[in-house]
């Protein structure tokens, strides 16, 4: 479980490390990463970083340091925002849908 600093809409200035693994927030409030696809992120102190974060912003980028802290920037700078599990160790859910390069079981005529 994440070791998450606010309560309702503050969170800690972070002046540490800013280097890290890279997840984003969809505009749902799903944590995800990117590598050729979208690979949506399964775990609840992920999950809890990401509602933090949607709610917040909408939405938008979050660093994971070495010392698993995440980060993320708000309009008042770079704010702590929970402790996460080694970005190794994160479940993924499994891909469901297609993306719009994905080949498709219909064709062209099959449209008309």
């Amino acid at each position: 479980m994440s070791q998450m600093p606010m309560s309702g809409s503050s969170a800690y200035h972070h002046d540490g490390p800013r280097r890290g693994f890279q997840f984003s927030v969809n505009a749902d409030g799903k944590p995800y990463i990117k590598e050729g696809e979208r690979r949506f992120i399964e775990n609840k102190a992920y999950q809890e970083v990401a509602d933090y974060v949607h709610r917040q912003k909408g939405g938008g980028t979050v660093t994971v340091n070495d010392a698993n802290h995440a980060i993320t920037y708000l309009d008042t700078g770079m704010v702590f925002v929970g402790v996460v599990p080694d970005p190794d160790d994160i479940t993924y859910a499994e891909t469901q849908s297609q993306g719009l390069t994905d080949e498709t079981d219909i064709g062209l005529d099959d449209l008309k």
